[in-house]
């Protein structure tokens, strides 16, 4: 390797950290080893990178109707009318309230609550299954 050479790659690599750099070293070698060339990887990584923006596209748009359904079919609270929280009571030692309540709706608003015999589970399920977007 000429002078020249090792200074255009340490020039290009500058905004690399060594420990960056290092583990690239042993990556590309590893690959070597198990006989994959550089262009497999880097249609690979290619790939891979899609693969993970798709899914975290998926799951934010999933979300978001998640959260129109929730908007609209959620227990508005009674004061304030948004849409209300709902949280298991009565299921372990740090949520006792008391009674045989199962649920609890709650007002980040106005901190308006509101209990039910109803379970969590059967509520959100109820909610999920009007999901419509």
């Amino acid at each position: 390797m000429t002078d020249n050479n090792f200074n255009d790659i340490e020039s290009s690599l500058s905004a690399f950290s060594f420990h960056s750099l290092q583990e690239t070293f042993f990556t590309i070698n590893h690959l070597i080893a198990k006989g994959i060339d550089i262009n497999t990887f880097l249609s690979y990584m290619t790939n891979k990178q899609l693969k993970i923006q798709n899914d975290l596209k998926k799951k934010n748009d999933e979300f978001i109707k998640f959260n129109l359904n929730w908007n609209e079919y959620a227990k508005k609270c009674s004061i304030c009318k948004i849409p209300m929280d709902l949280f298991r009571v009565n299921t372990n030692n740090t949520n006792q309230v008391g009674n045989n309540y199962k649920s609890q709706w709650f007002c980040s608003k106005c901190y308006n609550d509101e209990y039910t015999n109803e379970p969590y589970e059967l509520i959100y399920q109820n909610i999920l299954n009007k999901y419509k977007y």
